[in-house]
């Protein structure tokens, strides 16, 4: 009994005393609670933060991605183009290739054509030169200055070619033409007559004065000095007179066609046995 009289006394006397720090406890116990709170709230904010910044991330990446395949994608068409404008310009080099090889040829041919052009034209010169004296120096001349042209290569090959054809041409009509023409003639002794003029071509002419007495058959004769020329021959013969006078009474309408056969030289060189063979010319 009396230990609980003792016991029940210290405890009224320690009450005052734990009352206080209960007090201070649950003052401590709301402090904690509210800084539990705070950390919280802050924790809660943080993990909203990293929740934010974590969605930011991912889109981010994704957008990351979405550029990396994008570029790709372009970086592959660029490829492509980049390829595909390879293959074009080689196309298109070799097409250039092609054709500076076709203008090389067309180059070759130009200048083959009027190194020929050239041959033939101082061909013709030659052959110009070697027949008989009849407006042969004007003719020589259109000659000569087509091959100046085609030497100093002003005109083009088809130009070169059209004037040479054209020269040709004149070239063979005046060995085709047979001409009956009135003039002059400068007989072997210096004197000059009035005469009748037939001229057989390219091949030879013949002549009889207004008098009927004066006669002659141009030939081409050998001269040791100056080579080949062309010469008078005067000295007929009966038989060859009457040719020449009936060869140009034909040729003048005086008397009916027919066959005369004259002795003539010839333009081509033959041999020294058959330089003064007959041949029958039909004016």
């Amino acid at each position: 009994m009396m230990r609980w009289l003792l016991w029940s006394l210290s405890l009224l006397i320690a009450l005052p005393l734990w009352g206080g720090e209960v007090d201070e406890l649950v003052q401590k116990r709301e402090s904690l609670k509210s800084e539990v709170e705070r950390l919280n709230n802050q924790i809660s904010q943080v993990d909203s933060l990293t929740a934010q910044e974590t969605s930011r991330f991912q889109l981010l990446q994704s957008r990351h991605t979405q550029d990396q395949q994008r570029r790709s994608a372009e970086i592959a068409e660029l490829d492509q183009k980049i390829r595909d404008a390879l293959k074009k310009q080689e196309v298109e080099r070799s097409r250039q290739n092609s054709f500076v090889a076709k203008g090389d040829e067309i180059t070759r041919r130009h200048q083959y054509i009027l190194t020929k052009l050239k041959e033939q034209c101082h061909h013709l010169e030659s052959l110009i030169s070697s027949t008989i004296p009849w407006e042969r120096e004007e003719r020589l001349e259109r000659t000569r200055s087509l091959c100046r042209d085609l030497e100093a290569e002003s005109p083009t090959a088809e130009e070169g070619f059209s004037r040479l054809s054209a020269l040709l041409a004149e070239e063979v009509r005046f060995g085709d033409e047979i001409a009956l023409v009135r003039g002059t003639i400068v007989r072997n002794d210096g004197e000059t007559v009035n005469a009748t003029i037939l001229r057989l071509g390219n091949q030879s002419m013949l002549y009889m004065d207004d008098q009927e007495k004066k006669f002659g058959i141009l030939d081409r004769v050998d001269n040791s000095k100056n080579g080949e020329e062309w010469r008078w021959r005067e000295e007929l013969s009966f038989t060859e007179r009457d040719a020449v006078r009936r060869a140009l009474e034909v040729k003048g309408t005086r008397r009916p066609p027919e066959l005369v056969v004259l002795t003539i030289g010839t333009l081509l060189q033959r041999p020294a046995d058959e330089a003064n063979s007959s041949e029958e010319v039909t004016p």
